[in-house]
């Protein structure tokens, strides 16, 4: 064969296997890229005292808000909210009377209940809390010398209201998790204590007394975890309070909420929040920790750099309100506030390596965003 038949067969060969490469890495022509599904989302927030409620579609194109206080009736009351997964729940004392107001965002039903759990006597209501069977609140006997607290505890399915007595001096923090209302105390300088109440049982509250690296706890279904100063952490069954795990990891250090900690869990998952000393550019940060390999999950989200992007956007400067993390979808949704005195802020869509999605806007500061089931 000629030289010139052999680079001309040569030159064949490379077209081939080189046009058989290029066609191996594109993909078919009728295949596509599947859409991020993003879920309904409720945003609760606030300007000058008035409650505002924010539904916004999977779409992002439907966004509605009402003004709670005019929709509920409290007025310029002062009340005391609490938000639990669905449940949004609204106490407040007007004129002798407690009166609570819930609405599940994700069904739209909304229930009151008038002059619950009425009291005798002075006293203050220091905070208050809803489920979807119970609604409570903490009260101070304002003509007890001994400044002794108490719980009230009202039960729909029985319409009765039962009461715990919490013992001297005011809770430094309090959560309900369903039927477990936890009372975080530090009766004096070296010495702290959580009170368990199950609020499906007339027993006293269990109290732990804590060692003074205690840092702070949560609950996560039947389970109970406790977190320590040097960052260790124990689990425990809440009624038996057996010892189910243990472990210890110096992230989980780096926290600096009091008594209770703000998460939600995931197929052994946690997500918790990281604060920042102050003054800094952010005020905290959204962690993953993962009970199943003692690890913390890196999200790759730059706050400082998503911060820049969206003030360049918008062309104001903003600060992060609330963080939610969904991992059924490995997103986030970062609630931001514009500087006053606007009253406005937004809500910016995220993937967990810090791509920037969407954002939409909003007619008052994002306190707290919710994600709808």
């Amino acid at each position: 064969m000629s030289s010139i038949s052999k680079t001309l067969v040569l030159c064949f060969l490379m077209a081939l296997f080189g046009c058989a490469k290029d066609d191996d890495s594109q993909p078919p022509l009728d295949s596509e890229i599947p859409p991020i599904v993003l879920p309904a989302l409720t945003v609760l927030g606030d300007t000058d005292l008035i409650e505002y409620q924010t539904d916004v579609d999977e779409t992002l194109q439907e966004i509605t808000t009402v003004n709670l206080n005019e929709e509920i009736g409290f007025g310029q009351q002062l009340y005391l909210l609490d938000s639990s997964d669905q449940l949004i729940t609204f106490v407040t004392r007007f004129e002798g009377q407690t009166t609570a107001w819930q609405r599940n965002i994700s069904t739209g039903d909304v229930y009151r209940k008038q002059d619950f759990c009425p009291q005798k006597g002075a006293f203050s209501v220091t905070t208050a809390t809803g489920s979807e069977r119970y609604l409570t609140y903490l009260f101070d006997d304002l003509e007890d010398i001994e400044d002794r607290y108490f719980l009230e505890v009202y039960d729909k399915d029985t319409d009765a209201c039962k009461r715990y007595d919490l013992g001297l001096g005011r809770p430094a923090a309090v959560r309900q998790y369903g039927p477990i209302y936890m009372v975080y105390k530090v009766p004096s300088i070296d010495a702290k204590e959580i009170l368990i109440v199950n609020l499906n049982e007339e027993s006293i509250p269990t109290v732990l007394s804590l060692e003074d690296d205690f840092n702070f706890a949560t609950v996560n279904n039947q389970e109970l975890y406790l977190f320590f100063i040097d960052g260790s952490y124990e689990i425990y069954d809440i009624n038996s309070l057996a010892l189910i795990q243990e472990g210890s990891n110096p992230v989980l250090s780096k926290t600096s909420e009091i008594g209770f900690l703000s998460t939600n869990f995931k197929e052994g998952k946690m997500r918790y929040y990281e604060f920042f000393p102050q003054p800094s550019t952010i005020l905290f940060s959204p962690r993953v920790y993962d009970f199943s390999t003692d690890s913390e999950v890196a999200l790759g989200v730059d706050l400082l750099t998503l911060k820049t992007e969206l003030e360049n956007q918008l062309a104001t400067t903003i600060s992060f309100q609330d963080i939610e993390i969904d991992f059924d979808r490995n997103l986030l949704y970062i609630g931001y506030s514009e500087i006053r005195p606007s009253v406005k802020g937004g809500i910016a869509y995220t993937n967990f390596e810090g791509d920037l999605i969407n954002t939409i806007s909003l007619p008052h500061y994002p306190r707290q965003i919710l994600i709808k089931k």
